[in-house]
């Protein structure tokens, strides 16, 4: 398992490379645009998961949004922080799709509580020391210890872990100060390590 040092150096080497494909795109790079919808969609569409138990407004909305992307490029900043813009501008054309087929309260959790259990354990876990029989036990225990959290500790658990956001990026797209940020993940993690520990 690589070190936090390791894991932290490779989480920016990704931050600079969407940043890279981000200039590239706004400079009319079309293979930078693919890669960074290949980067997102899945997050994104997990991320939808949350608040649609329609898939296929889900995928509506991730495409319109980068058509849009795509259409007004132009007038995009290149210094703004891509994960907040993505998320902020994904929630709201979900929100308003939602409110117009009046389904605004309608939740699939399932696939972005199994999507957060899964990079939860990769992250504290080393799996290869798990038989699967433990895995699918442990999967299922933290998967029902999840559901019973809070809805903002889940989200800033499945923003920081599923979606590797930064701090600043959760604060804004949750649009709470950072320091309430790390305050409702430790609180998360504290609860979830708690009613984890064997009796």
């Amino acid at each position: 398992m690589f070190g936090h040092g390791n894991c932290k150096r490779m989480r920016g080497e990704i931050v600079d490379t969407i940043k890279q494909y981000w200039r590239h795109f706004l400079n009319g790079d079309d293979e930078a645009f693919k890669r960074l919808y290949d980067h997102y969609i899945d997050t994104l569409f997990g991320w939808g998961c949350r608040y649609c138990r329609d898939e296929e407004t889900i995928k509506d909305c991730i495409q319109e949004l980068f058509v849009d992307l795509y259409t007004y490029r132009k007038r995009l900043c290149a210094e703004t922080d891509i994960d907040a813009y993505l998320f902020v501008s994904f929630r709201r054309k979900l929100a308003k799709q939602l409110k117009r087929s009046r389904d605004l309260q309608t939740v699939n959790e399932n696939f972005a509580v199994e999507q957060l259990v899964e990079q939860l354990i990769e992250e504290d876990v080393e799996q290869e020391t798990i038989r699967e029989e433990e895995s699918r036990r442990l999967m299922a225990a933290l998967k029902k210890e999840v559901v019973e959290l809070p809805s903002r500790q889940q989200e800033v658990l499945f923003l920081r872990y599923t979606s590797e956001l930064s701090y600043d990026s959760v604060s804004k797209i949750m649009k709470i100060p950072i320091p309430t940020c790390r305050t409702l993940l430790s609180r998360a993690l504290r609860q979830l390590r708690k009613r984890m520990k064997p009796a």
